[in-house]
């Protein structure tokens, strides 16, 4: 029986195992595809998409309220007047993304630091024949650029293409001034969850059966459980904020699995209760989680 309810956490182990956790796909910055809602919404479409990006959500119609009143007219890459809210004002008060402008391209230099550095740029073509369109770049390989059209769709060419098209020519830019926070490990998460919970219920199985913890497998495993969850935190918060965990989940790790063993062994040779049982499972899952994060798996 116990043997069957631990091939059911591997199996469920193996069906929550996480993605990656990046900013970054195949190269190519993450960007949102969005199409213009209106005819003359590609500004509304790459905020949207840069905004989104960043981690904030809002529709086009929105941003079109703030930017123009709503109305379905071009608007500035930078700057405004009393009609106007151009891309780098609408970015700064949804998303308080910092920017800064420039009256020329890019260099294909400058253009790929964007892109390592996670700062998608926003450019403006002038057509030829008067007017403008606006495009997001996310991605650089060698001179060969990604990016996100919100009329054409996904597009990708040359360098010198995108400076200078058959009928448009690259004006202005836009510049990120930051890069969107990391997005925490999901297995470092997990990882703490599992721990917390493990400690919980190790705490309740020392506490209602401690009389019964004859070679104190119980309190070894309250102790192992808390400094589990101790370092399992720290493993989260710090790849939450700086995308590493700096080693704790290693400890972690270690912790949750004498936790594990201890737990095991209460629920088998002296209690046989449900803390202990659940205090082990909960373990099982933070050290199989930590294990994860301290090789590096997202």
């Amino acid at each position: 029986m116990k043997s069957s309810s631990r091939f059911r956490i591997g199996v469920a182990l193996a069906m929550l195992a996480s993605g990656f956790a990046s900013h970054v796909m195949g190269g190519v910055l993450s960007v949102p595809q969005k199409y213009q809602e209106k005819d003359q919404w590609c500004w509304a479409a790459c905020s949207q998409a840069n905004l989104e990006f960043y981690g904030i959500s809002q529709s086009q119609t929105t941003i079109a309220q703030y930017g123009t009143g709503g109305q379905n007219i071009p608007n500035y890459l930078y700057g405004g007047d009393s009609t106007h809210r151009g891309i780098d004002m609408i970015l700064a008060y949804f998303g308080g993304i910092p920017t800064t402008p420039f009256n020329s391209a890019l260099s294909l230099s400058a253009l790929t630091g964007e892109i390592n550095a996670s700062r998608p740029p926003v450019i403006r073509w002038g057509w030829d024949g008067g007017g403008g369109h606006v495009v997001v770049a996310q991605g650089v390989d060698g001179s060969t650029v990604t990016l996100m059209d919100p009329w054409y769709g996904p597009t990708v060419n040359t360098y010198n293409w995108v400076y200078r098209g058959s009928s448009h020519t690259w004006t202005h830019s836009l510049a990120m001034n930051s890069s969107p926070p990391p997005k925490p490990n999901p297995n470092a998460y997990y990882a703490y969850v599992y721990a917390y919970n493990g400690e919980f219920y190790a705490i309740y199985a020392y506490y209602y059966y401690y009389a019964y913890d004859y070679y104190g497998y119980l309190a070894y495993a309250q102790y192992y459980a808390g400094y589990a969850r101790y370092y399992a935190y720290y493993a989260y918060a710090y790849d939450a904020a700086y995308g590493s965990d700096f080693g704790c989940a290693y400890y972690a790790y270690l912790y949750a699995y004498n936790a594990n063993l201890y737990a095991s062994a209460a629920y088998s040779f002296e209690t046989a209760d449900s803390y202990s049982y659940n205090a082990a499972v909960n373990e099982y899952y933070a050290y199989l989680y930590s294990y994860l994060v301290a090789i590096g798996q997202r």
